[in-house]
């Protein structure tokens, strides 16, 4: 039989043979050393004072429970002036003060809670042979004590969602040592700076281009060098092109139809004019970029739900029709029933730091005062936490006072019978691809006609060559990293007739320093972007129970 001596991490204690208790195994510890020290004072004592027993539980052994008779002293303080009296002989490396299990077995249970949460945890640990409970596992968990990072020298910012779209948190990366040291409950300008604030060695902070991260880095750490992240600065430019497709929709679908060889849809109606403004409105004002993308959504719709109906009118079945199209037949049949044009339904309205101060604001603004700046350093002064376009936000649409216009269907064309053949319409998003380069179809029919249809649009449309050629010497210049050419093209951009592109040009140049550095440095987001996928992991992994403290732990502790 094996000697419990053997499980036994110190020689300073000694164990009888093991014996059977029903289905447990148990055994009697003892300690062999004639005193002990006092925990207060330090001052080694030999007189005993008592004895009592501890049942702590051990590691199972062959899938049976193990139960240890731990044999406790209490001795006698002899020093005078040390507050205590008697104490508890201690069992470093093996028993904790105040633990029903053996050090360990609560390394073990710490493991399962940081690898796989606590219900998942309890449920693996009940196959070992370990009986204990998800709360037990998640209270192990937070006990464990985090070692002491590294201070950082490269950092990464990141933003992740508790839930998606309405809470975040901020993760830190130290980008040199490949793991998280940190997560933020919040993604506030403050709570970074607070942050950096506390660790002065950070030299170089790499970041997407959100405005919060990139103040929060000026306050906190002013002397570190910020890095916008390259794959950033493409999707933003990528992003650019698909607006300008959005805008010229109605060209890019006549290039396609005409690079297509194909009859255009008789009901494919003329491109869509901006409604006259309402004779009462006190002043005109353009409609924000947000508002120009939503209108061009909704002329795209519309223009389908037209060639929806006209085809069956024109005898169309839905199976034809959807075939036609390239429409899913369940969209033939939602428009097919209602009964006019559906519009689509405005979100539900969500709780915002402005609604404590609509009231003032609504007060105000009847009293004449219209500054929207004013008016934000006002419910500053009263507690508002908010930035400056929420408020700016908030009071637009009482600056316009239009209504969305409605456009009737036009009339049906007698004699005309649906094609069979799908038409070739690539949607802004994939033009936007091919206009850049960014990736091309599969089969060599499409990509030869991907070609010719951005070479045509781009005759047609001066503004999208100007994007093509620009947006690829751009992409060109942040995938080499030739940041010496970045000035020149600045301006070169200057001097385009493209609006949208001479816009993301503006950007750049607020945020000119962390873009220069970009082309420079080899730093970027690929490493924070992976311990985010991670994060999310793990917080899926909890079975919604990942309150922050416990998810800092997990993250931190497992990296």
């Amino acid at each position: 039989m094996l000697s419990p001596h053997l499980f036994l991490p110190t020689p300073s204690l000694s164990a009888t043979p093991f014996q059977t208790e029903n289905t447990r195994i148990s055994t009697i510890v003892r300690s062999t050393l004639l005193s002990a020290t006092c925990p207060s004072c330090g001052t080694p004592s030999r007189r005993v004072h008592s004895r009592y027993t501890r049942d702590p539980a051990d590691l199972p052994v062959a899938g049976r429970p193990v139960t240890l008779h731990v044999e406790a002293r209490r001795f006698y303080c002899h020093r005078p002036d040390c507050r205590r009296r008697t104490f508890s002989e201690p069992f470093p490396g093996f028993l904790s003060r105040s633990r029903r299990r053996i050090q360990r077995l609560e390394h073990a249970v710490e493991m399962l809670g940081l690898t796989l949460g606590g219900e998942p945890g309890a449920r693996l640990a009940h196959g070992f042979g370990i009986r204990l409970s998800a709360d037990t596992v998640l209270r192990t968990l937070r006990r464990h004590t985090l070692p002491p990072a590294p201070e950082p020298r490269v950092l990464g910012v990141d933003e992740w969602a508790f839930r998606r779209g309405h809470t975040y948190g901020t993760v830190l990366v130290d980008l040199e040592r490949h793991r998280p040291i940190d997560l933020l409950p919040d993604r506030k300008t403050e709570t970074l700076a607070a942050w950096l604030k506390r660790h002065p060695g950070i030299q170089i902070i790499s970041r997407d281009r959100a405005g919060a991260y990139a103040e929060g880095a000026r306050q906190g750490a002013p002397q570190a060098v910020q890095v916008a992240d390259r794959w950033h600065l493409l999707k933003n430019l990528r992003d650019t092109a698909e607006r300008a497709l959005n805008r010229d929709h109605a060209a890019l679908r006549r290039t396609a139809e005409a690079v297509a060889d194909s009859p255009a849809l008789d009901s494919t109606p003329p491109r869509l004019s901006a409604p006259a403004k309402a004779d009462s409105e006190p002043h005109s004002r353009s409609p924000t970029r947000a508002e120009r993308e939503r209108q061009a959504r909704r002329e795209r719709r519309l223009a389908r739900y037209q060639a929806v109906c006209d085809l069956h009118r024109q005898g169309g079945s839905i199976r034809a029709i959807a075939r036609h199209l390239g429409l899913d037949r369940r969209t033939v049949r939602y428009f097919l029933l209602a009964d006019g044009f559906p519009e689509r339904m405005a979100r539900p309205p969500v709780p915002s730091l402005l609604d404590p101060f609509r009231d003032y604001l609504h007060r105000r603004w009847n009293e004449g005062c219209r500054n929207a700046r004013q008016l934000f350093r006002e419910i500053v002064a009263q507690g508002f936490q908010g930035s400056e376009s929420i408020v700016r936000q908030a009071l637009h649409p009482w600056r316009l006072a239009t209504t969305v216009p409605t456009y009737p269907i036009p009339p049906v064309r007698a004699g005309k019978s649906p094609a069979r053949a799908r038409p070739w319409l690539p949607s802004p998003r994939q033009a936007s691809f091919w206009l850049l380069d960014l990736g091309q179809p599969r089969e060599p029919d499409d990509r030869d006609r991907a070609n010719t249809l951005v070479t045509e649009l781009c005759a047609r449309v001066p503004s999208l060559q100007a994007i093509r050629d620009l947006g690829r010497d751009f992409m060109a210049m942040v995938r080499q990293r030739r940041a010496k050419d970045f000035p020149a093209w600045l301006e070169q951009v200057q001097q385009c007739a493209a609006g949208d592109l001479k816009a993301f040009a503006r950007s750049l140049e607020s945020d000119y320093d962390a873009v220069l550095a970009a082309l420079r440095l080899p730093w970027s987001q690929g490493q924070v972007e992976g311990q985010v996928n991670r994060l999310k992991l793990m917080k899926r992994a909890m079975y919604g129970r990942a309150s922050f403290d416990l998810l800092r732990q997990r993250v931190l502790a497992a990296a």
